[in-house]
């Protein structure tokens, strides 16, 4: 992407194939439109105005692979990535408000983007040679989408504006669309390829045409111009100096001036002169000696001014052989930055005297740039430096949740992330989000609509989870993960380090005194109890299990009668006990048993458990497996839904009201419907942002649960 935005993508098809495809139909001459109709485009539904095309929930996720190419709106307001493993986000804004929305353009070999009034439209080209349009809401959701007819393949995409693009074919015929896919104007110029296109105007581009005969070659540079259904051509102007191929095309802002790489050979095959010719095609073009160069040579910058076709590049820029560069474009009317491959980049202002710098700008891919702004890739982030070289980091601060819950009504989830902080908003993405810093949170749990309890590896604290504000905090042992909670008996369990359980409750004034039961336990479960003799929690040491009593936990329990307790061998190597009395137990076979002591079970299979967890008043047992797949069991042990989620899974919970499941991963948190299976929410990347140094960068692992 030369400058903000260009035919070109990576090294690409900077209509870089000369010698791809070779359909060569009868040609209109300059100024034609004919042809103007064709084939009719496999279409989504146009874009017809504003509400015409509702779009569907924006699909928001950190790339899943090195960020291998960016490229600007015309404006450079907003931007396209596309990584190494071919997916693609849209980034709506590059202030940090909004997160990268997943484009469904996989492996697109040229991007190009503009803005609508109320959204974007992006055009693609895939490795095929098919192009492809996607109009998009503000947000990134996918309003409808249009399969362009790919004979002859499609070699690159430039937005003029949103309803004016520009393709052009491997034929070297360029056709406009409007961003239905409509087919409104073809043209070509015959004798000479199309090198390169940039966008100049809403209204029209600039297009490097070239053309070799032996060992001779030229260029031009010429405008196409847009008016209504019609392509109109320019005057072409003879460029001084032959560009490298594929041509690297940069414009100033203020059109003036239009810049390009060659090489030390071409340049000094210009310096020897020739005479201008005029071949096939009518075109006048300067014809230089083509000689052989090595692979990869130095880039050398030629500046032209656009009103005379003059050489106006400064001594001092034109003297730098440029190492891998191949990437120009203009920061301002003033000022030529070119970057190369190897991260190095260069920057020169345009007066005869200028002297270029070499501004430390840290990128592992080439980046976009626009007037003011510079956007590189960093990773799976952005790399932003405005026009005073500030740098930021767009990205994701954090991606690995610690921890999540559900409010009793399964509408709003809390969040933990690893900087202590507990999120809270509503699943459906609506409404407010409310942020409660809890230092070194490791749990957190719902426990009423209005509440959530956060531990530490100290502390319990009780945060409000509409305003966030702390309404209480207890002492606990040294703890670990998870937290227990029945809402039930309104108490709180979780596991000392090493020494066993701990267990308190939540009354109106605060949390109840802290048990501390130094059993030896290493893991603890809590069960509804009707009255004091009931079991209210069940422990086992990996070998035993025992059951407390409602009483033993709410008063001090002696040592004598801790060893009173009756301990019974564990039948299988898994347990986990459900709020209600049911275990779940694993050797080799998963069995579902509706009482801590019966001996008949269920079958439920031989997965293996990675997290259990029971659906309060649906009868149904959720299982998330150690190949990060959720099922939801009947009673009778019948599947009632299966969900792939690709990666293992750190917690599962369910709403108070059993109607909705929350899985936290080690990418996101996925929430689902208990009923149906059906995906409600994804929630990845929990602090994106823009910001100041480079942001903790775990993007790279696989494919997020946002995909």
């Amino acid at each position: 992407m030369t400058g903000r935005r260009a035919l070109t993508i990576a090294a690409a098809v900077a209509v870089a194939g000369l010698g791809c495809g070779d359909r060569r139909p009868p040609l209109a001459p300059p100024g034609s439109t004919a042809g103007a109709t064709g084939p009719e485009p496999v279409d989504g539904g146009p874009d017809a105005g504003p509400g015409a095309e509702p779009a569907a929930a924006p699909r928001l996720a950190p790339h899943a692979g090195a960020i291998a190419a960016v490229v600007l709106d015309h404006d450079a307001t907003a931007a396209l990535s596309n990584d190494l493993r071919g997916g693609v986000r849209l980034w709506p804004t590059l202030d940090g408000t909004r997160e990268p929305a997943v484009v469904p353009a996989t492996g697109a070999v040229a991007l190009d983007l503009a803005r609508t009034g109320d959204g974007f439209v992006v055009g693609a080209i895939d490795a095929s040679g098919a192009p492809h349009l996607y109009r998009l809401d503000a947000r990134g959701g996918l309003r409808g989408s249009t399969d362009i007819p790919a004979v002859p393949q499609g070699v690159g995409l430039v937005a003029l504006g949103a309803d004016a693009w520009l393709l052009v074919r491997a034929d070297q015929s360029i056709e406009l669309y409007d961003r239905g896919g409509r087919r409104r104007a073809v043209t070509a110029r015959d004798g000479t390829r199309v090198a390169a296109v940039r966008a100049e105007a809403a209204d029209r581009a600039v297009i490097i045409i070239s053309q070799r005969s032996g060992t001779t070659a030229a260029a031009a540079a010429i405008t196409l111009t847009v008016a209504g259904d019609e392509l109109t051509w320019g005057t072409p102007v003879p460029l001084p100096i032959a560009p490298d191929a594929p041509v690297e095309l940069a414009l100033s802002p203020d059109g003036k001036r239009l810049a390009y790489l060659s090489t030390p050979a071409l340049v000094a095959a210009a310096a020897g002169g020739p005479a201008a010719v005029r071949p096939a095609g009518g075109l006048e073009l300067r014809l230089f000696e083509a000689a052989p160069v090595p692979q990869l040579p130095p880039g050398v910058v030629v500046v032209v001014d656009r009103a005379t076709g003059a050489d106006v590049t400064p001594a001092a820029l034109r003297a730098l052989q440029l190492n891998g560069a191949r990437r120009l474009g203009f920061t301002d009317a003033a000022t030529l930055m070119a970057c190369a491959t190897d991260g190095n980049a260069w920057s020169s202002g345009l007066a005869a005297d200028a002297t270029p710098t070499t501004p430390a700008l840290p990128f592992q891919a080439l980046p976009a740039i626009g007037p003011g702004l510079v956007v590189a890739p960093l990773g799976g982030q952005l790399q932003v430096v405005d026009g005073a070289g500030a740098q930021r980091h767009l990205g994701y601060q954090v991606l690995r949740p610690v921890d999540a819950s559900l409010a009793p009504a399964g509408d709003r989830l809390a969040v933990v992330d690893p900087r202590g902080r507990i999120v809270i908003g509503a699943v459906d993405g609506g409404g407010p989000t409310v942020v409660a810093q809890v230092d070194d949170a490791v749990a957190a749990v719902f426990v009423d609509d209005d509440a959530v309890v956060a531990m530490t590896d100290s502390e319990l604290v009780l945060v409000g989870a509409r305003d966030g504000a702390v309404r209480g905090r207890a002492t606990v042992p040294a703890s670990v993960p998870p937290l227990r909670w029945n809402p039930r008996t309104r108490r709180l369990a979780g596991h000392q380090r090493s020494k066993g359980q701990w267990a308190t409750r939540l009354t109106g004034a605060g949390f109840a005194p802290v048990r501390t039961l130094n059993d030896g336990a290493i893991a603890g479960w809590l069960v509804d109890a009707d009255d004091d003799d009931a079991p209210a929690m069940v422990a086992s040491d990996g070998a035993t299990r025992w059951v407390y009593r409602g009483r033993d936990l709410d008063t001090p329990l002696t040592r004598a009668a801790l060893k009173a307790i009756t301990r019974r061998p564990l039948p299988g190597s898994f347990r986990d006990v459900t709020s209600s009395g049911a275990e779940v137990r694993y050797d080799g076979e998963l069995r579902w048993y509706p009482t801590l002591d019966a001996a008949d079970g269920v079958d439920l299979g031989a997965a293996e458990p990675m997290r259990v967890a029971a659906a309060p008043g649906t009868g149904r047992l959720l299982v998330v497996d150690t190949d990060g797949v959720a099922q939801a069991f009947e009673a009778d042990g019948r599947v009632a839904w299966a969900l792939m989620l690709g990666v293992q899974a750190r917690a599962l919970t369910a709403s108070a009201d059993g109607r909705r499941a929350a899985v936290v991963t080690e990418a996101g948190v996925v929430v689902v419907e208990v009923a149906t299976g059906a995906v409600l929410a994804r929630r990845c990347g929990w602090d994106f942002g823009l910001w100041p140094d480079l942001p903790a960068d775990s993007t790279l692992d696989g494919p997020s649960v946002c995909e």
